[in-house]
């Protein structure tokens, strides 16, 4: 077999033997997907990562192959906590929209 895979993850190990490397790249795909921590050996004995076999596949595959962008990781934005209890410093902008209204209640009281 020209290329093996092998999966792991907790305690199981999945090992795949393919000569297709594309197929071998397909499954290591899904399985990294799913979680599991990918290495491909090729038939020169050399273990790769799979973003590192993804890479030299692309190479050797330049002409019609392409590999997949790899989405974006996600990333959260804190919001504030609208249950929290109000720390020192917090009512400094209380105050100031009370004083707006105070004076706008004033300017509207003369007009």
């Amino acid at each position: 077999m020209a290329y093996t895979m092998i999966a792991e993850r907790e305690h199981h190990k999945i090992r795949k033997q393919r000569e297709s490397a594309l197929i071998v790249l397909a499954n290591a795909q899904v399985m990294e997907a799913e979680g599991w921590k990918v290495v491909i050996t090729d038939e020169d004995g050399n273990s790769q990562p799979l973003a590192e076999f993804e890479a030299s596949i692309s190479q050797k595959f330049a002409s019609w192959y392409k590999p997949k962008c790899q989405p974006p990781l996600p990333t959260t934005v804190p919001a504030p906590n609208v249950f929290a209890l109000p720390q020192a410093g917090d009512s400094e902008a209380e105050a100031i929209v009370a004083a707006e209204l105070a004076a706008e209640e004033v300017e509207t009281a003369t007009a």
